[in-house]
């Protein structure tokens, strides 16, 4: 085997772990954190450095804001300092490993939790151990033995690091971290974001919610959704508002319905087009059609379709077609891409 082959092999090797190290699934090794980051230290500082654990959202707060209060860490300059000196092949190789998995999702919980000064002073060890990466990747020894041991103690579960002159505080990683399919938080029945003692985070595809809208949708209602000033906030709100009300009717038909919504328009054959007025955000137009196939029991089911507020289709090629007249006739032609008067189909089903 050759010496370019060995180094490919390592490297690969070398990507592996640091994927799985963000994935966040690995079991915490206090011990090991602390002899990873004793040797880090060792070879930046000829000071003894002691590591202390944070435990609660307050420490971690604190532990931030008297990290960027005192300037102190040289060593932190240092170390962001450093990579600027990675090869752009390496830091995008070192970028795309970590952007498929959960630790940018945990980044994103923690950003939206912590204070901006708190936030700014903070190391993410998923992002900054992958100075080793890049140094190996670019064949530097001296670069990738200085910065292999906070690599392993990211490896053994430590994420967040403030340096405070001879004190370092670490913080390990969350113990929840969920998402959606496009890795968004997420999480639909309970935080989507749990980490250290006490810092519990609902979110709703990406959006920060009280806990209320995830556990408990069916206290929402339509005057607290009317006074929600947060426009991602309200349509999360609108979107859970059915839930545990005992009918099928979604979130944002259930809203229209139960606000007095104003009926548009009403044909036997298309269906019913209804509108409410959202305060400080578009309005909402639905579409209401029964279902022409009974159900066992003789009834028939009714759906709501969301449309755009003037009936524009969304055309194969991707754009907006013309504004339409709100009728039901055009309501139900632009969930099929295309305008009322080019929707006349001959049998529906």
């Amino acid at each position: 085997m050759t010496s370019r082959t060995k180094t490919m092999d390592h490297v690969a090797s070398l990507m592996e772990r640091y994927k799985r190290a963000c994935e966040m699934r690995q079991p915490v090794d206090r011990g090991r954190i602390s002899d990873a980051l004793s040797r880090w230290f060792r070879g930046l500082t000829s000071s003894p450095v002691s590591t202390l654990f944070v435990e609660t959202g307050g420490e971690a707060n604190a532990a931030a804001r008297a990290a960027w209060d005192a300037r102190a860490a040289r060593a932190a300059r240092d170390a962001w300092a450093a990579r600027a000196a990675w090869d752009a092949r390496a830091a995008r190789a070192a970028w795309d490993a970590r952007a498929a998995w959960a630790a940018r999702a945990a980044w994103a919980a923690w950003a939206a939790w912590a204070a901006r000064d708190a936030r700014d002073a903070t190391w993410d060890l998923s992002w900054v151990t992958a100075i080793a990466v890049g140094a190996a990747t670019r064949g530097d020894a001296d670069e990738y033995e200085k910065w292999l041991p906070l690599f392993e103690a990211f490896e053994a579960g430590a994420w967040n690091l403030w340096i405070l002159g001879d004190k370092a505080r670490v913080a390990t990683i969350p113990e929840i971290v969920q998402v959606d399919e496009r890795r968004r938080l997420h999480c639909e029945i309970g935080p989507a974001f749990v980490w250290l003692s006490d810092v519990r985070e609902y979110f709703w595809h990406g959006v920060s919610v009280p806990e209320r809208l995830v556990i408990s949708p069916q206290t929402i209602t339509v005057a607290e959704i009317d006074r929600e000033q947060n426009a991602e906030v309200r349509r999360v709100m609108i979107e859970r508002y059915a839930i545990g009300r005992g009918d099928e009717t979604t979130g944002a038909g259930a809203y229209i319905r139960d606000a007095g919504g104003e009926r548009l328009d009403h044909d036997d054959r298309w269906g019913t087009l209804w509108r409410r007025t959202v305060p400080g955000d578009e309005a909402i137009v639905m579409l209401e059609v029964v279902n022409r196939s009974a159900e066992p029991d003789g009834s028939f089911r009714r759906y709501w379709l969301r449309v755009h507020p003037e009936c524009r289709p969304l055309l194969a090629n991707g754009e907006l077609g013309d504004p339409q007249p709100l009728t039901a006739h055009a309501a139900v032609a632009s969930t099929f891409g295309k305008h009322a008067k080019d929707y006349a189909p001959i049998v529906e089903t």
